[in-house]
């Protein structure tokens, strides 16, 4: 745009020409790029909506609870071993993992 307007007797608007060329091309952009915006996104949402609609359907029957899984703390107590020292500290051990609650 800036490069096709009249540049003056001597190029004294070229500046002004570019200037305005940016900015009338920016602006053409920033409408261009929030309508493809706003295009895609009501594409994703209109597919989001097809997808969830056409999901199977999960059984109405409630899922089993969990039973927790039991742990065992046991205190270490510190110790040298060779050169090196290894400070006390707790271990804990699952003795029973996590399983289906039976009903």
């Amino acid at each position: 745009m800036g490069g096709i307007a009249d540049p003056g007797k001597k190029g004294e608007y070229r500046t002004r020409n570019v200037v305005v060329g940016a900015t009338i091309g920016g602006m053409a952009g920033l409408i261009a790029g929030s309508a493809l915006h706003d295009e895609i996104k009501t594409r994703e949402v209109k597919a989001y909506a097809n997808g969830r609609a056409s999901a199977p359907r999960q059984a109405t029957g409630a899922m089993p609870s969990l039973r927790e899984a039991q742990v065992e703390s046991r205190w270490i107590e510190g110790r040298v071993v060779g050169n090196r020292y290894i400070e006390g500290h707790f271990e804990y051990i699952i003795t029973e993992p996590t399983r289906w609650n039976a009903q």
